[in-house]
């Protein structure tokens, strides 16, 4: 695809890579968002809008790899390359913008052991980078900082951490390991650990080891279940998060719904939720000719 854009423009176009968007698509069968993106830019002029939107989306994001690699380029890199590149759905598990502590995690993938992938993009500083290291290495065993290459002897500067990985997004949008991440089990924080799950999933976690909780207001059992989970042994903490949180990504469902949607949506896919009803919608409008959407 080639259009006539300018760079200031281009940022705005990468906008349609939106959770709004993709929602509003899956819902309503068409995006009041995208149209006016589009129509702000003047691009509907530029489009062959015979075209169905599944490969709008895939024009738009390869005209992206080769003008403005954003944060969502990486993360979806990451998925192609390493979620489903390296590993497979069946046994493993990513998790968009994790909350840790007091930073978010770019990218989490799970399957033997859990490794953290943080996106310094060449738009990114590594103001934060410090303060967000120190809080993934409390919860997660392996951490990577993926960069453009221009930023390799940059960041070799700032980073004064052996354990931490490097992973470099070259030109031709391939992802090399230019230092593998070493084991941060030394540093794991219980209390980190324990927020990371959701009341259920700790739930069934104490149930296993300790029986079942005894009766006791809702307000109670947080606290309860917090306190048995702090005496169980750091490497069984470790085991079970990982096992739980896969979990959340055993449904063939979301695995064949990941696997349907075009490669420029793949992140998109796994970071916005869903209902069944809606995923089978947005696959079903992503067939659809653009002129019967916009």
């Amino acid at each position: 695809m080639q259009l006539n854009i300018s760079n200031k423009s281009i940022v705005d176009l990468a906008k349609i890579f939106s959770p709004t968007i993709i929602k509003e698509l899956s819902i309503n069968g068409n995006s009041e968002k995208l149209t006016r993106v589009l129509k702000e830019l003047e691009l509907l002029s530029q489009l062959d809008l015979k075209k169905d939107l599944s490969s709008f989306f895939n024009d738009v994001y390869n005209f992206l790899l080769k003008n403005y690699r954003n944060e969502y380029i990486y993360k979806n890199t990451i998925i192609k390359k390493v979620l489903l590149g390296k590993h497979s759905l069946n046994t493993a598990y990513l998790i968009n913008e994790c909350r840790v502590g007091n930073s978010k995690a770019d990218s989490v993938i799970l399957n033997g052991t859990s490794t953290v992938y943080e996106i310094k993009s060449e738009f990114d500083t590594f103001n934060r980078l410090d303060t967000q290291l120190n809080d993934y290495k409390k919860a997660f065993e392996f951490i990577y900082i993926v960069i453009p290459s221009q930023s390799l002897e940059k960041l070799k500067l700032y980073l004064n951490d052996n354990d931490v990985g490097i992973i470099v997004l070259n030109k031709r949008n391939t992802l090399s390991i230019i230092q593998e991440a070493k084991s941060n089990k030394t540093h794991f924080d219980k209390k980190i650990i324990f927020e990371l799950l959701r009341k259920k999933e700790y739930i069934n976690i104490i149930k296993k080891y300790y029986g079942n909780i005894p009766n006791m207001p809702n307000t109670k059992i947080f606290t309860y279940c917090k306190n048995l989970f702090y005496k169980l042994d750091i490497e069984l903490i470790h085991s079970e998060i990982i096992s739980t949180l896969k979990k959340r990504g055993e449904n063939n469902i979301y695995k064949e719904f990941i696997l349907s949607v075009p490669e420029s949506l793949k992140a998109l896919s796994i970071q916005v939720n869903f209902t069944q009803k809606e995923k089978q919608n947005l696959l079903y409008v992503l067939k659809k000719e653009m002129k019967y959407i916009i």
